[in-house]
């Protein structure tokens, strides 16, 4: 889950200098303005580098950085899936105050270790000698902020997850800027850090490891107003988050419902139609899909809203090839549904306006909890020029706004890639795309959220990669 954001596709490049796949341009990931700088608060394309944070105020308790860390060849848990959003989740974690307003903490991104596929649960007893490896890699870009609900200080953090189905266990293991001992394991019975509470999900008719993408989340327990992270673990989803003190009356977290239940069998009874669907899993299982509160941006202050949006990939999208997407079509890469999350009697009246400016900006618009995704707002890709694609002209605002002048001009004669936004009401918008490759790696059919500082945009996946919406780039006039 990634606060501030809109939707990303995702075709990523691992170490590529220019490439081109059938006239489309893909960006190589290694660029040092793509890392953390500390006079940028958003996301970053990579983590090469990382610059020490620009904490506000002064803090004697703050942690001294004398330069950049470096991680040219990953970091030690996500390994080579470090720069692929796919698997990560990245964003300003979510706080909220006692009279329930909403509010950002600093930017916190949580790495899924590249050996999910071998995690040990449900199948080694807590008693085992093999060695427990950190599931999830957090990163606290902080020099002072505490997350204590959560064990996380400063800087690098490790998560376990370890144990039996029927005694699951989490610890978060705080190393601060020895970003390397994340790589350290342990015996069951000896992994160090906080205990956390884990609850595990099998959801109904899905029951393969295959039906759970090997990524790692943010998510929100809107009850007690904590953030969380989501994992999957096995055949599962695994979700970590606080554990009451045994000795109080504190209570654990309450993880998120899914965005609808999971069928419980391979047909409904309903003249034997088939439930245990390709749209079931991406709408029923975290990590396929993305939710979040939207934010609202105001001049350099992006301020959370009450209006949640959950983006969700294609069910197809993992078919889709590489001629497929330079044949001039549009194809549909995913979707978007908008709600209104029930306010509680302190939550602000910010709906109307929250709902204006995602229409104005993306051309969404609210659908109905549960909703199924033909009912949603759409997203389409095509690979082509103005003219191939069949792209509106003259350019709009919007196009002005997300591709800029000069990307406009050299599109009316050499192919590019574009998206298309199809809101519930049939208004239509659109938008330039960046592709980016990541060479050797398999890359899961998800769909996430993207924290921007000056906007909310989105990844997905794509062939060799993943592909991401421009947001707002340029002026009104594109320049």
């Amino acid at each position: 889950m990634e606060h501030a954001s809109f939707i990303r596709w995702s075709l990523f490049p691992a170490a590529v200098a220019i490439a081109a796949i059938g006239g489309i341009h893909l960006r190589p990931m290694n660029h040092v303005e793509d890392s953390i700088d500390p006079g940028r608060p958003e996301c970053p394309h990579n983590y090469r580098i990382i610059r020490p944070p620009r904490d506000k105020g002064r803090n004697p308790d703050a942690m001294v950085i004398v330069g950049p860390l470096t991680f040219f060849n990953g970091l030690s848990v996500p390994g080579p899936q470090t720069n692929v959003p796919e698997f990560n989740d990245c964003q300003r974690i979510l706080m909220r105050s006692s009279s329930g307003a909403l509010s950002y903490g600093p930017l916190m991104a949580v790495f899924a270790s590249y050996r999910l596929d071998s995690l040990r649960i449900a199948k080694d007893s807590l008693s085992d000698t093999a060695k427990v490896f950190a599931a999830v890699e957090v990163l606290n870009y902080s020099r002072a902020f505490q997350y204590s609900a959560l064990g996380i200080g400063p800087y690098f953090n490790c998560l376990y997850i370890y144990g039996t189905a029927k005694q699951l266990r989490a610890r978060m293991r705080y190393v601060g800027a020895e970003e390397k001992q994340c790589a350290d394991t342990f015996p069951p019975t000896q992994v160090p850090g906080k205990e956390l509470a884990v609850t595990v999900t099998q959801a109904g008719y899905f029951n393969q490891s295959a039906d759970y993408p090997p990524v790692a989340r943010w998510d929100w327990d809107d009850e007690h107003g904590i953030q969380y992270i989501g994992v999957r673990c096995g055949d599962a989803w695994c979700e970590v988050g606080p554990k009451a003190d045994p000795t109080s009356s504190a209570t654990v977290f309450t993880p998120s419902p899914p965005y609808v239940p999971a069928p419980v069998s391979a047909t409904s009874g309903q003249s034997g139609v088939n439930v245990g669907s390709a749209e079931d899993r991406v709408r029923a299982i975290k990590g396929w899909y993305d939710q979040q509160y939207l934010a609202i941006q105001v001049g350099n202050v992006a301020t959370p809203t009450h209006l949640r949006g959950t983006v969700f990939p294609d069910p197809n999208l993992a078919k889709l090839t590489k001629p497929e997407l330079i044949d001039k079509k549009w194809r549909t890469v995913s979707h978007i549904a908008l709600e209104q999350q029930l306010p509680g009697p302190a939550m602000s009246n910010d709906y109307n306006a929250s709902i204006d400016y995602y229409k104005k900006k993306f051309n969404l618009d609210p659908v109905a909890a549960g909703s199924p995704l033909a009912a949603m707002n759409h997203v389409l890709m095509c690979s082509g020029t103005i003219t191939g694609c069949k792209v509106r002209w003259p350019a709009t605002e919007s196009m002005k706004r997300s591709c800029g002048n000069g990307a406009l001009a050299h599109a009316k004669e050499t192919p590019r890639l574009w998206l298309m936004i199809t809101s519930t009401v049939s208004d239509t918008m659109f938008r330039c795309a960046t592709p980016y490759i990541h060479g050797g790696v398999d890359i899961p059919a998800t769909a996430r959220w993207r924290w921007l500082a000056g906007d909310e945009t989105s990844w997905r996946k794509c062939p060799s990669g993943c592909c991401e919406m421009d947001g707002d780039q340029y002026n009104a006039d594109g320049t």
